[in-house]
């Protein structure tokens, strides 16, 4: 839980006597969820001028838990797309370049969004920056996997959608024109991509 950790840090940067109140192992304890709502509620009577930036970040936590009490994946289906996922793994770079794909159909249900971004916090004087995020549910019992939609992963926000079914190079293309990257500087990076979306977050299924 990257923005947890994230703003636990950024609390302890900005609030330190505050901060020393937080049992941090328990704070990013994903099961002590009203710990967590207590610690944000004090943090924010406590400190008026931070409200805007907790109630921003509470956003997070709010999909994270919802999520979470949603009947868990169907452990056929999960097993099923991990299946998929892993075969496409073991495909050559050749193959895995003629494979075809389709959009987690279930994307659009795990985005939320931010004022400030919440994964990577390097100084406490926040600044806006409109942020998405994935948090993928997991069909074990575990806390939901978390994305942040920067760089290519920024174009799931216009994929999310999308029904068809499309290339691997449909998709390369589109990435290039949205980046203005040329496709062969863009190879690469894009191949790891997939690879993670594919095999990690399972946001995008291999259909052959």
């Amino acid at each position: 839980m990257k923005t947890r950790a994230s703003f636990l840090n950024w609390i302890r940067a900005t609030l330190t006597e505050e901060s020393l109140k937080i049992k941090r192992s328990k704070f990013l304890n994903i099961r002590e969820e009203t710990y967590v709502y207590d610690v944000l509620a004090m943090l924010s009577k406590e400190n008026p001028n931070l409200g805007i930036y907790i109630t921003d970040y509470i956003h997070l936590e709010n999909q994270r838990y919802q999520i979470m009490a949603k009947p868990p994946l169907e452990t056929a289906i999960a097993t099923a797309q991990i299946e998929r996922a892993i075969h496409f793994c073991s495909k050559t770079t050749e193959k895995k370049r003629n494979a075809t794909f389709v959009v987690n159909p279930t994307l659009s249900n795990f985005l939320a969004s931010s004022t400030y971004q919440w994964d990577t916090i390097t100084t406490p004087n926040l600044q806006p920056i409109n942020t998405n995020y994935l948090f993928i549910p997991s069909f074990m019992d575990l806390a939901p996997k978390e994305v942040c939609l920067t760089a290519l992963q920024a174009v799931l926000l216009d994929i999310k959608d999308y029904k068809e079914v499309f290339t691997y190079s449909e998709f390369l293309g589109l990435m290039s024109r949205t980046m203005k990257i040329d496709e062969k500087e863009l190879a690469a990076p894009f191949l790891e991509f997939m690879t993670t979306q594919v095999l990690y977050y399972r946001t995008l299924l291999p259909v052959n």
